[in-house]
């Protein structure tokens, strides 16, 4: 099974500690894993997850806007996404849900916004 993490944090975000110890649990446990987000490509060299870079829009407010649909494109492009599950920050899963939902790919909402 392929996990495909839809993420609107950065590697470069100090909250990415708890999300790459989560990546590397998910990959520990046997499944593949492939982080979607914003990141350069060579900000994941070398680590045993997959990384695909989306480049989006810098302006404030329009930044998760850019990114989530800029990650639907790219999923609707994708070729095989039979065995995927999806998770999604709760910023990006507005513009998401309906295409994971219309590729049949089963979604888990990741809301670590502050309590």
């Amino acid at each position: 099974m392929e996990i495909l993490w839809f993420s609107a944090n950065s590697k470069q975000d100090m909250c990415f500690t708890s999300q790459e110890n989560l990546l590397l649990g998910i990959h520990n446990s046997g499944l593949n894993v492939c982080l979607i987000n914003k990141d350069r490509a060579d900000l994941h060299e070398g680590l045993p997850w997959d990384h695909i870079e989306i480049k989006s829009s810098n302006i404030t407010g329009f930044k998760s806007f850019s990114l989530a649909r800029k990650m639907d494109s790219w999923l609707t492009s994708k070729s095989d996404s039979s065995e995927s599950l999806a998770i999604v920050d709760w910023r990006l899963i507005k513009h998401l849900h309906k295409t994971l939902d219309k590729l049949k790919i089963p979604w888990i909402l990741l809301d670590r916004s502050p309590p």
